[in-house]
């Protein structure tokens, strides 16, 4: 018997009956009771939601189910059918979802002048020109070199100067907090802003963030039922609802892995800048993206309380993409390791894999941040337990010697609750 082909309405419907519920079979279960499809399996509905994406009628194939319109209808002899929209073409849809992807899309589909833009955007030169302006405005990492051509551009690493990092005497104070994982069901956002208030009680208030601010839209199997906020812009409002706004309190971040690869490399979107320009578009200044993106090696470098080269300190913000090793040193150590001459910083701050650790290696104090995201699917599929909480750290730097205490304020997940099976 020949399978019943999807329709927008039935896409529609099996999200509908899915949304936050359980995953793999349940979820092929409910949308087979709620679509009329006996005998449905995950597999076959996985690949009706990727056919649904590729056609435009979902936004992404698994993690991101924002709805799309539905393509054209055409009359067919009083049969109203559906029109699949070409996935080469871009589609007013497209454009209300992700701004500028339309220039985007036309320079990875080969533009490499404005004229040849402008034949892809079918306007004029100038049209051309002022949108893929808009587009480079608006953080897509789009530029012109040189020769004139139209390339997508790496930023350049560069040190970013926080010259007013508090002190308490000859001790410079930061608090640090790493992969909060903001939109995520597991996601500890009352202890983010517990540990952010207590630190600025303390005389804290330059906070710093090496990575995955968001947890973004990734792909890997089951991740769309442990998000509760979908898409950038979604994740975006709950981050600032999620980082307290305190006086003099400002936030230092790089971006991290599920950053980009929600966002970059599947948009072009520059995630770091374009989260700075949505916070200080909703009245939060305190937000600062200090990084830059390097394949596969997110980092940012702060010079704090610049001036005597006696006294300043050098930090480096990194989230690279390391595997866990059994010892947690062992990525720090191969870190400090590809140090050139001369490029050593004073602190490296290192996050992406959800343990902490703290070490002085080769005269680089080495913190391995932890987190704020709880076990989920993924990570006890990996075998892998979160540490979960933020750092308060003291610095001190007089000429060759070089003094720092750590403090890590430890968040305790809840205890799991085994209830008795009665008779």
């Amino acid at each position: 018997m020949a399978a019943v082909p999807w329709t927008y309405e039935d896409i529609h419907i099996a999200l509908e009956a899915i949304r936050g519920g359980p995953g793999g079979v349940v979820a092929a279960q409910t949308a087979a009771k709620a679509t009329g499809r006996p005998g449905l399996t995950r597999q076959a509905l996985s690949r009706a939601f990727r056919r649904a994406c590729d056609r435009g009628w979902i936004s992404e194939r698994l993690s991101d189910i924002t709805y799309r319109p539905p393509p054209p209808t055409t009359d067919t002899g009083g049969k109203t059918t559906l029109t699949k929209t070409p996935s080469t073409k871009t589609t007013e849809a497209d454009d209300r979802l992700v701004p500028h992807l339309d220039v985007v899309r036309a320079v990875q589909g080969g533009a490499r002048t404005l004229i040849d833009l402008a034949n892809a955007l079918d306007c004029s030169p100038k049209s051309a020109q002022q949108r893929a302006d808009a587009a480079i405005e608006a953080g897509h990492t789009i530029a012109l070199n040189d020769a004139g051509e139209l390339v997508f551009e790496l930023p350049r690493p560069e040190t970013h100067v926080i010259p007013d990092v508090p002190r308490d005497g000859d001790w410079t104070k930061i608090a640090v907090i790493s992969d909060l994982h903001v939109g995520s069901k597991h996601c500890f956002e009352q202890e983010i802003g517990t540990f952010v208030t207590e630190a600025h009680s303390r005389g804290y208030t330059s906070i710093l963030i090496p990575g995955d601010l968001c947890e973004g839209n990734l792909r890997h199997h089951g991740f769309e039922y442990e998000v509760k906020a979908f898409g950038f812009d979604a994740q975006l409002q709950l981050l600032l609802q999620t980082l307290p706004e305190l006086p003099g309190l400002t936030y230092h971040f790089c971006v991290g892995n599920h950053e980009v690869n929600s966002w970059w490399k599947s948009i072009g979107l520059r995630p770091d800048i374009a989260i700075e320009r949505h916070a200080h578009a909703n009245g939060r200044t305190d937000l600062l993206a200090s990084g830059a993106m390097l394949p596969n090696m997110e980092s940012a470098y702060l010079l704090l309380n610049p001036g005597d080269p006696e006294t300043e300190i050098k930090v480096e913000l990194s989230h690279t993409g390391d595997k866990k090793a059994y010892a947690m040193s062992y990525p720090l150590q191969k870190h400090v390791e590809a140090y050139l001459p001369g490029s050593k910083p004073h602190l490296l701050l290192k996050g992406h894999l959800h343990c902490w650790t703290a070490h002085d290696i080769r005269g680089v104090v080495c913190v391995q941040t932890a987190c704020f995201k709880g076990q989920g699917a993924w990570e006890r599929s990996k075998n892998m337990e979160p540490t979960n909480g933020g750092t308060l750290i003291d610095l001190k730097h007089e000429g060759r010697y070089f003094d720092f205490r750590v403090e890590p304020r430890f968040a305790r997940p809840a205890p799991l609750v085994w209830t008795p099976i009665e008779g």
